[in-house]
């Protein structure tokens, strides 16, 4: 049987290990979105002059026309992939963080039962009980996460498919 320390020990070290994991995952989304924002502002730039010399020579309503389909469309193209690829990125992360969380809080309920099992096999009298409530208490409040996990996935795919009928519609319009 592992010492107080030992498990200590343990439950520090898998805490670090997601703690890191939920560093590399945040890292991560936040450099794609550097990324994304840099090549947006390079791609913007790149564009202003053009953009602003078209708009110096509009003089009439045609000229106007056709300023507007030149570069309209394509900018309004360029928010929807923009906004598509920042909700991509975080729906990746979000992705990521929800199972680890899962795993982390799997870990856990594992880690007290085991405890609580412990207990019972090692405690003093009435200990029995007492496990037997907490466990039975966990068991609820698994349940209820069990519930709230499958609601939040299933608004995350109402999300998700939203997001690509609006852009998949953009594009249509085209």
């Amino acid at each position: 049987m592992a010492t107080v320390l030992e498990q200590f020990t343990a439950v520090q070290e898998k805490s670090l290990s997601v703690a890191n994991a939920l560093t590399s995952i945040n890292t991560t989304a936040a450099n794609k979105m550097f990324d994304l924002n840099v090549a947006t502002a390079q791609e913007i730039s790149s564009k202003v002059s053009e953009i602003s010399s078209e708009a110096s020579q509009v003089k009439d309503t045609d000229s106007l026309q056709s300023f507007q389909s030149k570069f309209a469309q394509p900018s309004y193209d360029n928010v929807v992939n923009y906004v598509k690829a920042s909700f991509d990125i975080a729906n990746s992360a979000s992705t990521e963080v929800t199972k680890l969380m899962e795993e982390a809080f799997s870990d856990a309920n594992e880690a007290v039962v085991a405890s609580l099992d412990s207990a019972e096999k090692n405690g003093i009298p009435g200990s029995a009980l007492a496990a037997s409530s907490i466990k039975a208490l966990m068991s609820f409040v698994n349940q209820a996460y069990d519930t709230a996990s499958k609601s939040s996935k299933q608004a995350q795919e109402v999300v998700t498919s939203s997001v690509e009928n609006v852009t998949k519609a953009a594009k249509k319009k085209k």
